[in-house]
């Protein structure tokens, strides 16, 4: 199952990447269609506008967040819940020695999480903020929310009873323990607090 979410978000950065090419190449599109304007070739003109249209439409919100792949998250998850402001600060440097499969299963999930809680609320409000402290790498993330997470012996469950539920935050809290971090969720008045830290992701160079 994680594999698979990998493998998926791998191909949401690829279209991130080709998104990126596509506004590197606009200035062109535009010199194109005002020549086509100029020499009145009108069904030449409307052609390429629309092909330059459709790839606008298929553009979302695109966050810099310094890692492709966290992007592809966000602009994923922000697309699927439109209604739900994040505000995102701080920088990832994608030369950590996290893996992409890594990176896939801490950031999807817990910002699935809080996606789908903050939508439940009337202020539908995310902050993801990211920054290092030497080589340690602090990620937080608060969200509103309706509930205050469940924990039953050392694991946090689920609310939810869909099939597929309450696996993802066990899922970032093994991944975090294999590599020799820290984990730590917190609610207070409304708000759903995560904090992450994670030692030595940058070599001195970095």
């Amino acid at each position: 199952m994680l594999r698979n979410q990998e493998k998926y978000y791998l191909m949401l950065l690829e279209k991130e990447n080709n998104t990126k090419a596509f506004r590197h190449d606009m200035k062109y599109h535009l010199m194109c269609m005002n020549k086509l304007y100029k020499e009145n070739k009108t069904e030449e003109f409307e052609l390429h506008l629309q092909r330059v249209t459709e790839n606008f439409e298929d553009m979302k919100i695109n966050f810099d967040t310094g890692s492709g792949l966290i992007n592809a998250i966000i602009t994923e998850l922000s697309s699927k819940f439109s209604d739900v402001h994040l505000k995102c600060s701080g920088h990832f440097y994608d030369s950590t020695v996290i893996s992409s499969f890594d990176i896939c299963t801490i950031f999807s999930n817990i910002l699935n999480n809080a996606y789908e809680a903050a939508e439940e609320t009337d202020e539908k409000q995310i902050e993801l903020t990211m920054g290092y402290l030497g080589t340690n790498l602090i990620i937080k993330l608060s969200n509103s929310a309706l509930n205050e997470p469940v924990m039953k012996g050392k694991q946090y469950v689920s609310s939810k009873t869909q099939e597929g539920h309450g696996y993802g935050l066990r899922n970032v809290c093994a991944c975090i323990e294999r590599l020799g971090g820290e984990f730590d969720m917190k609610y207070s008045d409304g708000i759903v607090m995560v904090e992450i830290l994670l030692f030595n992701v940058l070599t001195e160079n970095d």
